[in-house]
C-alpha cells in the first residue's frame, strides 16, 4: 500500500477494494462501482474523512495536493 502524509498529520492511502468479502458474504457499501483503486483519507486524529477515486477529487476533502509527502 502506498501512503502519503498531509501537512497536518493526516493520511492518504492508495487502496484496492473488491466488491465482496468472502468471509462476510456481503457487498461493500460503495454500490456497483466499489471495485478498484481508491484514495482513502484519514484525518490527523485517525478519523475517516472519506474516499475518492482520483487525486483530482482530493481537494473536495480538504487535501492540498502540493503539500502531500510520501510516507515511509
Amino acid at each position: 500500500m502506498t501512503r502519503y502524509r498531509t501537512r497536518d498529520g493526516g493520511r492518504v492511502d492508495v487502496i484496492t477494494l473488491t466488491g465482496t468479502s468472502p468471509a462476510a458474504g456481503r457487498a461493500l457499501p460503495y454500490g456497483d462501482n466499489g471495485d478498484g483503486q481508491w484514495l482513502r483519507v484519514t484525518g490527523p486524529a485517525g478519523n475517516h474523512v472519506g474516499q475518492v477515486r482520483t487525486p483530482a477529487e482530493l481537494p473536495a476533502l480538504g487535501i492540498d495536493l502540493a503539500s502531500l509527502t510520501l510516507a515511509t
